[in-house]
This record gives C-alpha cells, sequence and structure tokens, in this order.
C-alpha cells in the first residue's frame, strides 16, 4: 500500500471528519492545548480531548503531531499565508 493509498481518506467510511474535529485539529495544529482549543472555540476541555480522541481514529494518527502531518498531506489542513511568514 502507497502512503497516498494508506491516507487516502475517500476510501474510509469513517474517515471523514466532523465540523468540530476540524476546528479541533486546526487550533491543536500549533501545538495548542485541547484546553486552549476548547477555550477558543467555545466548547470545554473535554469536548475537544474527545473530538481530538476521534480525528486521531479516524487518521490512524498515534498522536496529535501525526494527525496534524496526515492532515497536511491529505489536503484537510491547509498552510495559510500567515503560516508561511
Amino acid at each position: 500500500m502507497t502512503k497516498q493509498e494508506q491516507y487516502d481518506l475517500r476510501n474510509e467510511p469513517n474517515g471523514i471528519l466532523t465540523t468540530d474535529e476540524l476546528r479541533v485539529l486546526n487550533e491543536m495544529k500549533d501545538g495548542s492545548s485541547a484546553k486552549v482549543a476548547g477555550n477558543n472555540l467555545g466548547m470545554g476541555k473535554r469536548t475537544a480531548e474527545k473530538h481530538a480522541e476521534h480525528f486521531k481514529e479516524k487518521l490512524h494518527a498515534v498522536n496529535t503531531a501525526n494527525a496534524v502531518s496526515i492532515g497536511y498531506q491529505t489536503g484537510i489542513l491547509i498552510v495559510t499565508k500567515k503560516e508561511e511568514e
């Protein structure tokens, strides 16, 4: 299995992230904790932790850093102009 096939979420029935899972992943991509991500998104720490747990499962990631890497590789996350500076 190629790396692209491994992370091709279109073939993964549970691989589609919910809006909240994507929002938490986006907040955590720069190293924010679940508590900070939750505060920024107006949700509790435990809720943000659950969303993080779910996106890691769906992306088959071993940790948040791995999930962020997979997110960029698959196009779930994109580099914005601000991040490039």
